[in-house]
């Protein structure tokens, strides 16, 4: 693990105690570092739900099952915060991965370099493998 790793591993474990203090405020660091870990690499942004006050701060939600997608800068999928939900982009064939960007949306526009450095600040995902990523790293990107 490098201090870098480090950093961040605890920063996202201050984070998340921030988030939901007092709650956690007697947990173990090391549990509040995989707590803050998993938030911070699974969660999404939502605003509370119905009768939710407009002014109310945005919450972070876990999907148990599309924690299980994965990433790429060729989705099928994406997730809607407005709606809460996951709107798939096009048919998605029986037995086809399914896959969403990790970002915002608007950074699939970027080139893989800018795609790379926004995984790796906000997942800690050194590198992007989707097949995207691999074809502009082998021809150049033409974004």
């Amino acid at each position: 693990q490098s201090p870098t790793d480090a950093v961040a591993l605890a920063a996202a474990a201050r984070a998340f105690r921030a988030r939901h203090a007092p709650r956690f405020e007697n947990m173990p660091l090391r549990t509040l570092v995989a707590l803050g870990i998993i938030e911070r690499l699974n969660a999404h942004t939502h605003s509370g739900g119905a009768g939710a006050a407009g002014d109310e701060p945005a919450r972070s939600a876990l999907f148990d099952i599309m924690t299980k997608a994965s990433h790429t800068c060729r989705p099928n999928c994406i997730y809607d915060a407005g709606r809460e939900a996951y709107v798939a982009l096009r048919p998605i064939a029986r037995g086809e991965e399914v896959g969403f960007p990790y970002f915002e949306r608007s950074c699939l526009a970027q080139s893989a370099s800018v795609r790379s450095t926004v995984l790796r600040h906000t997942h800690l995902i050194a590198r992007c493998h989707c097949t995207r990523c691999v074809r502009d790293r082998q021809f150049g990107d033409f974004c």
